[in-house]
């Protein structure tokens, strides 16, 4: 998660808020005239009131298709991102579906050696109701898991959506608030304003644009209270399934031996270990 936030905020950060500032720059450097910011910011913006605008829409035009490119390679690094995460959880799903598997079969080659020592009637019985008893004891925990697992997730999923739409916001409002800083200058511009003042407040509008896209970010990692809320539900409810097997297994031996004396008290032992499998998953 922390990981997934540090990619996400250092994208946005990196790929969208210096792309004006850098063209603003870039533009204001005519060749063959070094880096007197003075005279290239006169020389780029010029002194004609229609050339300064021409100019400054030209920059934009450069920042406008800077920001779409990042904007495209932003998006495309969220989906996949979004697809390895995808990816990941189907991974644990299917290991933990080979491991019940494996699991199972032990379990069934387990019963299928206490039935073996049963010699009488009365201890088959009792291993046939053992056996059943543990069968649906180990399929409700299951259902109880699999269920607090499908709630994590999509708790999980719907924060993610709304930090998504969080950064879909502040990409907004910050593309806007650069084009508005932009046409606020070559309003003055036409206006016939002084041009270092143009150019002075064009850049001050733009840092106060960043600074609000940076604050905006921000709230982009504000979840982590919910992510470890939906962590502690998920945890209470797998100790609640495993309380209540181990009451149904601790039963179930019980009732066994008193018809089956012989049997040793870590029946229930491979179920536990299988339990806290589930857990860590």
């Amino acid at each position: 998660m922390k990981k997934y936030n540090k990619i996400i905020i250092g994208l946005v950060a990196s790929a969208l808020i210096v792309s004006p500032i850098l063209i603003l720059a870039q533009g204001n450097r005519p060749e063959g005239k070094g880096n007197n910011k003075g005279k290239n910011d006169v020389v780029i913006l010029g002194k004609g009131g229609v050339k300064n605008c021409e100019a400054i829409s030209q920059i934009y035009s450069k920042i406008e298709q800077k920001l779409t490119q990042k904007e495209e390679q932003l998006r495309n690094r969220q989906e996949d991102i979004a697809n390895r995460h995808e990816e990941k959880r189907q991974e644990r799903e299917q290991k933990l579906e080979q491991r019940r598997e494996k699991w199972d079969e032990n379990r069934q080659e387990h019963f299928t050696k206490l039935a073996e020592k049963a010699g009488d009637d009365e201890k088959k019985q009792a291993v046939t109701e053992f056996v059943q008893t543990i069968t649906n004891a180990v399929k409700d925990r299951r259902a109880a898991f699999d269920q607090a697992i499908l709630d994590f997730q999509q708790g999980l999923d719907s924060i993610h959506q709304a930090r998504l739409g969080v950064l879909a916001d502040a990409v907004a409002d910050y593309k806007q608030g650069v084009k508005a800083a932009f046409e606020k200058a070559e309003q003055d511009c036409n206006d016939g304003k002084d041009i270092r003042t143009i150019r002075n407040n064009l850049r001050q509008d733009l840092k106060d644009v960043r600074d609000q896209y940076r604050e905006d970010v921000k709230e982009f990692k504000g979840h982590g209270e919910e992510i470890q809320d939906l962590i502690e539900v998920k945890k209470q409810a797998m100790n609640e399934a495993k309380d209540e097997f181990k009451e149904i297994l601790e039963q179930a031996l019980e009732d066994l031996k008193a018809s089956f004396p012989e049997v040793d008290d870590d029946e229930g032992e491979e179920e536990e270990e299988e339990e806290e499998e589930e857990e860590e998953e």
